[in-house]
């Protein structure tokens, strides 16, 4: 959550990937709905990202800032 408005009545998701795992994938059940936000080698070089929000949120990949509201979101980045 962030701190500015507690209560996951607004979210700001920044998943760091790691290249010794293929994905990793996490859900938390918040007042508002399910948070989930999973990453994944496509190859050696590209990695995509689903996120599921259930508030106005800020979704951070790598330099990238997004900030979007309710739904399903996908990203893809290279390294």
């Amino acid at each position: 959550p962030l701190e500015e408005q507690p209560g996951y009545k607004k979210v700001k998701i920044a998943p760091k990937t790691d290249s010794r795992l293929k994905w990793l994938s996490a859900q938390y059940e918040s007042r508002f709905g399910w948070i989930r936000s999973k990453w994944q080698y496509i190859d050696d070089n590209t990695i995509r990202y689903d996120i599921e929000v259930p508030v106005l949120s800020e979704i951070i990949i790598g330099d990238d800032v997004y900030n979007v509201e309710k739904g399903l979101y996908t990203f893809y980045s290279t390294n």
